[in-house]
């Protein structure tokens, strides 16, 4: 059936022309059922709209868009047609939050005395296509608020005190405390101190890597890591 009609703002077919706006369809619909979508475009079949776009142009499928851009009443397939969740891609997705993340390292050695927590001198940057971090002030400013993926690594000189006290910390601001900071003891021979923080950061934030040493060290160049990775927003 195709029928082109005009409607009121109630939904009842109207030919005086009071408040009335064109309506097209394209519909299969059973018997006693009653139409009352006030839509001006619909492609549907009883007793929901399979394609209908509203008078604000918004777009639902399988159903009113209310007040979605575009609403789907079940699964959405991407290179595929039998979808097993809500949205199933078949491929590879390229996002621009995909973007949001930061790998830099130190160019030169860094003195860090002795109990004090002391911002690391990274300033190497190999990834950071959002431009989100400062070599001068050595942070990395979040772009979005958002949960993060948050790694930081040092690797210790040889030949320190066993047993003595270090850690490490990334935050937007040097100080101790959890989950921002962790501590641990120094080994003989080679060591590493690392962090692993997932939290949730708040766009404007200013993310650094810390350290605080019982015992004053020199870092070597290239000792030291930051990594920084968008997860959800």
């Amino acid at each position: 059936m195709v029928r082109l009609d005009t409607r009121n703002a109630a939904g009842s077919t109207t030919y005086d022309g009071g408040n009335a706006y064109t309506l097209f369809q394209i519909q299969t619909r059973a018997a006693g059922v009653v139409d009352t979508h006030t839509v001006p475009f619909q492609l549907r079949a009883a007793p929901t709209g399979s394609f209908i776009m509203d008078s604000e142009g918004d777009i639902g499928l399988g159903g009113l868009p209310g007040t979605a851009k575009l609403y789907v009443n079940g699964n959405v397939g991407i290179g595929t047609t039998a979808p097993g969740a809500k949205l199933h891609v078949a491929g590879y997705i390229k996002s621009s939050n995909a973007n949001v993340a930061l790998k830099a390292t130190n160019s030169a050695s860094q003195d860090v005395p002795a109990n004090t927590f002391t911002r690391l001198n990274i300033d190497s940057v190999t990834y950071d296509p959002s431009g989100g971090f400062d070599t001068t002030n050595r942070w990395y400013t979040i772009p979005v608020t958002g949960y993060y993926i948050v790694v930081a690594r040092v690797r210790l000189p040889n030949g320190q005190t066993a047993g003595i006290d270090t850690g490490i910390g990334v935050n937007t601001a040097e100080n101790d405390g959890t989950p921002q900071f962790s501590w641990q003891e120094y080994q003989s021979g080679r060591t590493s101190i690392d962090i692993v923080r997932v939290d949730k950061f708040n766009a404007g934030d200013q993310i650094r890597a810390y350290v605080y040493f019982d015992s004053a060290m020199t870092i070597g160049a290239g000792a030291m890591y930051l990594a920084i990775q968008l997860i959800s927003i």
